[in-house]
């Protein structure tokens, strides 16, 4: 909490060493997690936890896709072994988090994804791609 405080003051030039007494209180109403010295508006923490534990329950379940099937996968050449394992795990796994910086292969992945559940003659959705993924 002092961190925050010290923080606070040297961005908004304020002292709000008197304001751990409001902190606590907001605390108290629900309105604020403070955990491990870190602050979180309390909605936002619980819709995070929400979501953690919506993939953590997505994780434990197994896809219905066997070895035999993923060898049956015929994709273009020239994926990346990253890309050939971001397409793989999409067919395993019940969930993917495809992230990475600009430039590094992601769109391309996606198309192989794509690609590969066309192929399995599966539905595939995607949420909320963004840059050059979302104009495909």
């Amino acid at each position: 909490m002092n961190d925050l405080l010290k923080k606070c003051y040297e961005i908004l030039g304020v002292d709000l060493t008197d304001s751990l007494l409001l902190f606590r209180e907001m605390e108290e109403q629900n309105l604020l997690n403070i955990i491990d010295e870190k602050v979180y508006l309390s909605h936002y923490y619980e819709a995070e936890r929400n979501i953690e534990n919506k993939i953590k329950a997505l994780c434990t379940c197994s896809s219905e896709y066997k070895e035999k099937e993923l060898k049956s996968i015929r994709l273009n050449p020239g994926y990346s072994e990253e890309q050939l394992e971001a397409i793989r795990n999409s067919i395993t796994n019940k969930i993917l988090i495809l992230t990475g910086g600009p430039g590094t292969g992601k769109t391309t992945a996606l198309k192989g994804i794509i690609d590969s559940y066309k192929q399995l003659k599966k539905n595939i959705m995607l949420a909320a791609p963004t840059g050059r993924a979302a104009k495909e």
